[in-house]
């Protein structure tokens, strides 16, 4: 018995052995299913906020590549004013634009570029003292959008909206990149802007940016004119005598050799004026030049430093005399010529044989090389007409320019005086005077013999489109066309003519209305400092003073007979001009000059004023690091334009 009920508690206790593990191994079990669904569930749980992020990527992505972000995120604030990253950018781009052109123009003109900044080069890798460009744009954009805002805030005070005038040039401007984006790059307006302008900027936000712009200068450009309006003739009268060598010109007989180690290889410096293009250089040069420092007849003195060929005749073993000073320039008493380079000695030799006007032409003439002795002949390639005296000043030095202006020259006076790449012979052929002829606008629309002899060579290689020999053609309307006075073919010369006249004649066969030259001109003219962007566009110069242009070109504009929306075709050596005679000032030229420096001078004391109250007032924002490197980023762009243009 005690044996059984041993046996039945051994095989409970089995049992229950049994049915624990049996109760273990399903929880074992469970919980290792349990672990195995958790895990699977982890792994989808991932693999779902993986796909969410990878879509939340795109998403930015495709924002970012629209310009979304840059258009939303601010930059800089000025006032209550806040600007966008997109609308950094486009200020960033236009100050680089504005040097680039500047720099662009003065080595295109003059074959060299003194602004200091080489618009072949990312801003970041070149200096600006102790700046980088880079540094120098970005403040730049700082100090001008303060300035704007404050203009802005001033219009809006007195209820100014932009002109109808100002309106046209915007929606203009728009048009322009759309035919633009479409015709010449392929792409859609919006993204043409943004290569442009960094990414975010399109039609929309150019429109806002550019009414601001537009609105801030057409205010100050009032503010301007009203107070050149207070100004009397008394005034004027009394600031003429304070200082008058400001204010009055003198013509010169100018020949330039030029200085450097190819010196020997090349010809004396023709003093023709070079270009029809207005001078913007010294601007680059300095914000702070004066507007007779910017003047046009700035372009005339360095362009008489145009690159040519020094004559091979050897110097003379006469001594020739030093630069004189302003007690004995006249003389021409033998002095030492140790320590001259050969373009000095060349041009102490000229200026002892200078003994009157006709003499220092044919002079010229002699010292030109062999293939210069034709251009020579005419007198009109020594002649400097209207030479003010801070273009001297500006592009030799003072000393000479207070020679020039002294009361004590007279006609014939002559000296020789030389800057960083020419030695020149000067003579006076008129003492200062006040120019009494007022200031002239014309629009133009220029065929340059150089792009047909391009054209002519894109269409066969091999065509001969240079030729010293003088020969006439007749051109389909009977006009006798001659290629003298050139370095080109006949037959360049014929075709300029026959493009010009189908230009001439286009116009002749529309509405005949200013705005319609404009257009053409925009259309079909080669001179890049009249049409396009940083210019004043549709051919036009505004206030031409004599003595800027070539001689065919002037003397159309200042024909004392010439008409408003008069039109005719001119020939330069640059090629045939289609002209229009847009008018002239009610004053002459010295009265305007001393309006315009005493406008300045009230102007820049209200500027300096005003800067008291808008300087500083631009805080940075959130996106403002982003701003500056996309900024950058955008004008890197531009620069490999330029580079590859180059």
């Amino acid at each position: 018995m005690a044996n059984e009920k041993t046996e039945r508690a051994a095989r409970n206790a089995e049992n229950e052995y049994r049915a624990e593990r049996k109760k273990r191994l399903a929880k074992a079990a469970k919980q290792k299913s349990k672990k195995k669904h958790d895990s699977t569930d982890v792994i989808a749980t991932v693999i779902k906020v993986l796909a969410c992020l990878a879509v939340v990527g795109l998403i930015i992505f495709g924002l970012y590549e629209f310009g979304v972000p840059q258009r939303l995120l601010p930059a800089l604030k000025v006032g209550s004013r806040t600007y966008s990253v997109a609308e950094y950018d486009y200020y960033y781009s236009n100050v680089y634009q504005t040097y680039a052109q500047q720099a662009s123009t003065m080595q295109e003109s003059y074959g060299f570029n003194l602004t200091g900044f080489d618009y072949t080069k990312s801003p970041a890798d070149q200096m600006s003292g102790e700046e980088t460009f880079d540094q120098v744009f970005q403040k730049r954009v700082v100090s001008s959008l303060e300035e704007q805002q404050y203009y802005i805030g001033l219009a809006k005070e007195n209820e100014m909206t932009l002109s109808e005038e100002n309106v046209k040039a915007i929606n203009d401007l728009i048009a322009e990149f759309e035919t633009n984006a479409k015709t010449q790059n392929n792409m859609s307006p919006d993204n043409y802007i943004g290569e442009i302008y960094g990414k975010g900027m399109n039609r929309k936000l150019l429109r806002k940016v550019l009414e601001e712009q537009y609105l801030a200068d057409q205010y100050k450009a009032k503010m301007e004119s009203d107070t050149a309006g207070e100004i009397t003739d008394a005034a004027i009268e009394e600031a003429f005598s304070k200082d008058s060598k400001l204010y009055t010109a003198v013509d010169i007989r100018l020949f330039g050799l030029p200085i450097g180690e190819d010196a020997d290889a090349t010809t004396p410096a023709s003093t023709e004026p070079a270009s029809e293009q207005e001078n913007t250089s010294e601007e680059a040069n300095s914000e702070e030049a004066s507007s007779e420092e910017a003047s046009s007849e700035e372009a005339a003195s360095e362009e008489a430093t145009s690159e040519e060929n020094v004559s091979e005749e050897p110097a003379s073993e006469e001594p020739a005399s030093e630069e004189p000073s302003s007690e004995d320039a006249a003389s021409s008493e033998p002095a030492s010529t140790e320590g001259m380079s050969r373009q000095e000695i060349l041009a102490n030799e000229m200026l002892a044989r200078v003994t009157d006007e006709d003499s220092f032409i044919a002079l010229a003439e002699e010292y030109a090389a062999e293939k210069d002795k034709e251009t020579f002949k005419d007198p009109d390639n020594t002649l400097q007409v209207g030479v003010k005296y801070n273009t001297i000043k500006t592009n030799f030095d003072e000393e000479l320019a207070n020679w020039l202006f002294d009361s004590a020259r007279k006609v014939g006076d002559k000296r020789v005086c030389k800057n960083d790449n020419y030695v020149f012979v000067i003579m006076i052929k008129n003492t200062a005077y006040r120019e009494e002829s007022p200031l002239v606008s014309a629009r133009h629309i220029l065929v340059s013999f150089e792009s047909i002899a391009a054209e002519l060579k894109q269409a066969d290689a091999e065509a001969n489109t240079e030729s010293t020999e003088v020969e006439e053609l007749t051109a389909e309307d009977g006009e006798k066309i001659s290629n003298e006075g050139t370095t080109y073919s006949a037959e360049v010369i014929l075709k300029a003519y026959e493009k010009a006249k189908s230009i001439y004649d286009e116009y002749k066969a529309g509405t005949q209305t200013e705005d319609a030259f404009a257009a053409l001109a925009e259309e079909y003219s080669n001179d890049t400092g009249s049409v396009g962007e940083n210019t004043s566009g549709g051919g036009l110069y505004t206030d031409v003073p004599k003595g800027q242009m070539v001689k065919p070109f002037e003397n159309w504009i200042y024909d004392s007979s010439r008409q408003v929306g008069d039109t005719g075709i001119v020939k330069t050596n640059y090629g045939y001009h289609i002209m229009y005679f847009v008018g002239r000032q009610e004053e002459p030229e010295w009265k305007v000059t001393v309006r315009e420096a005493l406008a300045k001078e009230i102007q820049e004391t209200a500027e300096e004023s005003a800067k008291a109250n808008y300087e500083g007032t631009a805080k940075d924002s959130l996106c403002i690091s982003w701003a500056k490197k996309s900024g950058l980023a955008a004008v890197e762009k531009l620069v490999s334009r330029y580079s590859t243009a180059s």
